[in-house]
């Protein structure tokens, strides 16, 4: 998580996009091993108020390679939490991201982000939140 957040603090792009390279990797091996995804889960689970703003970041950089890595690395993160796990919080910082990436110029970007908006209505806890509660 470290290194990733290196993202942020230096302006060399190159680190920055190693960084969300290799937590994409990572989440990413996570759906394939099981034998310890319940326990990373969690850390998923507990850090994803720290990591939603990094990715969130990422998802607003001109590189459009920056956005794709971004936008894949929130895909695999929905489909490694369990269902019910983003709070009214969560909930309420990830859908205008997701929602500004569906009109994205980049093909793969606009695809994942149809991807992320599934993931995302199936994550959300449904304490009498709406889709209307949350455009409104």
């Amino acid at each position: 998580m470290s290194a990733f957040s290196i993202y942020l603090s230096i302006s060399n792009k190159n680190l920055g996009k190693a960084a969300l390279a290799i937590l994409l990797t990572l989440l990413k091996s996570d759906g394939e091993v099981s034998y310890n995804r319940c326990e990373n889960t969690k850390i998923y689970v507990q850090n994803f108020p720290q990591m939603f703003p990094l990715l969130q970041t990422c998802l607003e950089d001109f590189d459009t390679s920056m956005r794709e890595l971004a936008m894949s690395g929130l895909v695999c993160l929905l489909e490694l939490l369990p269902r019910g796990s983003l709070d009214q919080r969560d909930a309420h910082a990830l859908y205008p991201g997701i929602i500004k990436r569906l009109d994205d110029s980049i093909n793969a970007v606009r695809r994942d982000a149809c991807r992320a908006f599934i993931g995302y209505v199936n994550k959300r806890r449904s304490h009498g939140t709406t889709l209307r509660s949350l455009v409104g």
